[in-house]
């Protein structure tokens, strides 16, 4: 119902932009429709009392909740915002059943409301602003805003947490809602000493280079934590160069330690060393523990027996971790699982049948990358590579871990998985249905927004689907550069980047 305050005679327009899963099928009294999913009337004449309008809209069939918000807005015969109102409409199964809509963040004339480049702000969604000082040019003023105290509070919410998603970016960021933080998994921990690993003590003898490697498994779901350590308990020789010998530490072929040997640890040591939670995989690891020990006399020959380390098999690892309680694959270990395989042969890449060079290149790069940090050197890489439409049947997909490139209506696999996504799109559009961090956000049209997404395959929990994405063919590359650049992939967090 709208009503026309007494003081207001000039030409009212009422306009109803309704969600992108309804299509309009009639307007009561008759209306006008401004695009696809936006109708309008005009209001004419005088006096206070309500005009009824009424929009009937068909559900389709992607609609995905029973309940979706109408935006109305009244504006004035200089197309200037006067008021505004959002409606709940409910999804019924027919359309002989009424249902009458939820009316809320309705404004009077004279009610405060905020207007973004020409759009009015719902009276309940909350504004983050930044604007230059009127004394200072140089000066900047945050503003923390909205036409309500609950739109306040949104915006002071959405302040107080970190997030990553793109909202928040831009000189005004509209916070539409907030969602409700779940409770955090609790922490635990491992240990497992040298010899509950199937060690006893390593004895180096000579000053030569030598090594000893030690193999570890770390269960699926395990996201080790910041305190992860590994503790050596060594003696050694005192008759080495100190200022020549040391002990030196990889994980998984990547250093982790060198720690010089000094007189103070040769009696007894006991050497604590972090462990890197990038560094650490799902299932089978390798730990490498290098010593070097040249005499300190020249004539002392290499092979010397007064030359020695040893390494007790008290020494230890604590995982300390968090276990995953739903989804077992995440991007801190990007590129696992995907170079599990030495050859690759268990990784299949799904590119759109119309897509173009940028696209095809950027996924031989991601390819190339998994190429190089497989677990093993040497051999060919036979990863495989096949269009949307090429993709093998459903019992065939299980074996593979699987890569799949293009927009969301540009790729069927992704359409397919869309609903299992961390990030889903709208049905059969590139539009987001957000769930990235806890604040919701009214973004512009055309945004150009990168994803890469990881989740279990649904063919098989054991594999993993990974999904470079975007809500443009620009966002897709960004997405796919993430994966392949030093920069920008360790900061991959979670499922969803």
């Amino acid at each position: 119902t709208v009503t026309r305050p007494p003081d207001v005679h000039a030409l009212l327009e009422v306009r109803d932009a309704f969600p992108e899963q309804a299509e309009w099928v009639r307007c009561l009294p008759s209306c006008t429709q401004l695009s696809e999913h936006q109708v309008a009337w005009e209001l004419e004449g005088e006096g206070d009392e309500g005009t009824i309008l009424q929009l009937t809209l068909r559900a389709k069939p992607t609609l995905m909740a029973a309940e979706e918000e109408n935006r109305v807005v009244v504006v004035d015969s200089s197309q200037e915002p006067v008021a505004i109102g959002v409606v709940t409409a409910t999804a019924v199964p027919s359309p002989t059943l009424a249902v009458p809509g939820d009316t809320r963040q309705t404004s009077r004339s004279g009610d405060p409301f905020w207007v973004v480049e020409g759009e009015a702000v719902p009276r309940d969604e909350g504004l983050v602003m930044e604007v230059l000082a009127p004394w200072d040019p140089r000066t900047a003023i945050l503003v923390v805003t909205g036409a309500t105290d609950r739109a306040v509070g949104k915006a002071a919410q959405a302040m107080s947490v970190e997030t990553a998603f793109p909202g928040m970016s831009g000189q005004v960021a509209l916070v539409r809602d907030l969602h409700r933080r779940s409770a955090p998994s609790p922490s635990s921990s491992s240990k497992k000493t040298f010899a509950e690993m199937g060690y006893s003590d390593r004895t180096f003898i000579g000053g030569f280079v030598q090594e000893a490697s030690y193999y570890f498994d770390v269960p699926v779901g395990w996201y080790l934590q910041s305190s992860a350590s590994l503790e050596l308990h060594i003696r050694h020789s005192k008759l080495v160069d100190f200022d020549r010998s040391a002990l030196s530490v990889s994980l998984n072929s990547t250093p982790i330690a060198s720690i010089p040997l000094r007189p103070e640890t040769a009696d007894d040591a006991r050497i604590q060393i972090k462990l890197p939670a990038t560094a650490v995989r799902w299932g089978r690891n390798k730990l490498v523990v290098t010593v070097e020990m040249p005499p300190r006399e020249r004539c002392t020959s290499l092979f010397s027996r007064r030359l020695w380390l040893t390494l007790f098999q008290d020494s230890f690892l604590s995982l300390e971790h968090k276990q995953a309680t739903s989804d077992i694959f995440s991007l801190d270990y990007f590129p696992a699982p995907f170079n599990y395989s030495p050859d690759l042969e268990d990784v299949l890449l799904v590119l759109p049948s119309d897509s173009g060079p940028a696209l095809w290149e950027a996924a031989l790069r991601v390819a190339a990358m998994l190429g190089s940090a497989v677990r093993e050197e040497g051999g060919a890489m036979r990863p495989g590579i096949v269009w949307d439409h090429e993709l093998p049947p459903p019992e065939q997909r299980s074996a593979y871990h699987l890569i799949a490139f293009g927009r969301p209506t540009a790729n069927r696999l992704i359409q397919e998985i869309n609903p299992q996504l961390p990030q889903p799109f709208l049905p059969g559009t590139d539009r987001i249905v957000q769930r990235l961090d806890n604040v919701i956000f009214s973004l512009p049209e055309g945004l150009s927004l990168g994803y890469v997404q990881l989740l279990p395959s649904p063919w098989n929990t054991e594999r993993a689907v990974l999904v470079v994405t975007g809500t443009t063919d620009e966002g897709v590359l960004w997405a796919a550069r993430s994966l392949v650049r030093g920069d920008l992939v360790w900061r991959l967090k979670g499922n969803l980047a």
